[in-house]
């Protein structure tokens, strides 16, 4: 009899033991960048996902009991930041430790990705560990969405996939707040990583920045967005002006490519490192008209060749 309750014992303590390892990843954690991690783990226990500072967004796959995490991670820059916007990477959890190590999409950054545990243990919602909607077709994100709340305006944030990228605007052309986004799609259409360029003020002053857009666990659309140029440590000081985010917004129809572009003449010049960069210093009224006499001209000189 006493050797059955030490075995029984046993068997007990084992369970709990994996029962712990299968749910290590779980919780706030704190990394050797200094961000603050959130982690979840989904889908059947297959899954780990998780965000951290409103800046960064955690896709993986779970193996080894689910004490081993393989997957991807989503960054807010803007294209000419000198940062690494995405990548891959690995981590292994050994109670309140995570250590592993990333590397960026392009092969020329990378290095060890250590985190360790807030305590005491916390255990964050899936809402705050901004868990993508498992349910969503790869074009769900495409269409127009209620951004302001008034479904009768025309300012709806219209969002198009074009295979592997995206456009997208909203607010109406040259007014202050119109906005283009462009970039590329990722998780089979459920995040959107690229840029922004939006008008600052009456004068059409510029203002520039990365934008990550991700379709939430309620299919509500949500995103990141940090003023270029951004950096690691811009992101762990968040300074007032730094970044703003959008929650759960909701889907009110479908959209055409007119729509997603109708914001498109503010990226004329932006596309490329090397290109230089417009600042409109006249009159709200001149911004819509200058962008389109800078394209008029380039087609009369090309044209012209």
């Amino acid at each position: 009899m006493q050797r059955f309750f030490v075995l029984f014992a046993l068997c007990l303590l084992a369970s709990f033991t994996v029962a712990q390892d299968h749910d290590g990843f779980i919780g706030v954690w704190v990394d050797n960048f200094g961000e603050t991690v959130k982690l979840c783990i989904t889908e059947g226990q297959t899954r780990l996902e998780g965000t951290y500072n409103q800046f960064g967004l955690i896709q993986a796959d779970l193996s080894d009991f689910s004490e081993t995490a393989n997957g991807k991670f989503y960054d807010t820059y803007y294209q000419t930041d000198d940062e690494c916007p995405r990548g891959d990477f690995t981590w292994h959890v050994n109670g309140n430790t995570i250590t592993g190590h990333y590397s960026c999409f392009d092969g020329l950054e990378g290095g060890d990705w250590v985190l360790n545990r807030v305590i005491p243990q916390e255990t964050p919602s899936h809402a705050e560990c901004n868990v993508l909607s498992d349910s969503a077709d790869d074009d769900d994100i495409e269409g127009a969405w209620n951004l302001d709340g008034n479904i009768e305006d025309d300012d709806d944030w219209n969002i198009c996939l074009d295979g592997e990228q995206f456009t997208a605007s909203h607010g109406e052309p040259g007014t202050v707040g119109s906005t283009y986004q462009f970039g590329r799609v990722f998780e089979n259409g459920r995040i959107l990583s690229g840029s922004y360029i939006t008008v600052l003020d009456n004068y059409g002053n510029i203002g520039l920045g990365g934008t990550t857009i991700f379709l939430s666990e309620k299919t509500a659309l949500s995103s990141f967005n940090w003023v270029s140029p951004n950096s690691v440590s811009q992101v762990i000081q968040a300074p007032p002006g730094s970044f703003f985010s959008i929650s759960d917004v909701d889907k009110i129809g479908d959209t055409t490519s007119a729509l997603c572009n109708r914001n498109s003449f503010l990226a004329v010049g932006y596309y490329d490192d090397d290109d230089f960069v417009p600042v409109f210093k006249s009159s709200p009224a001149s911004v819509l008209s200058v962008s389109v006499a800078f394209v008029f001209a380039v087609v009369i000189a090309a044209l012209a060749i």
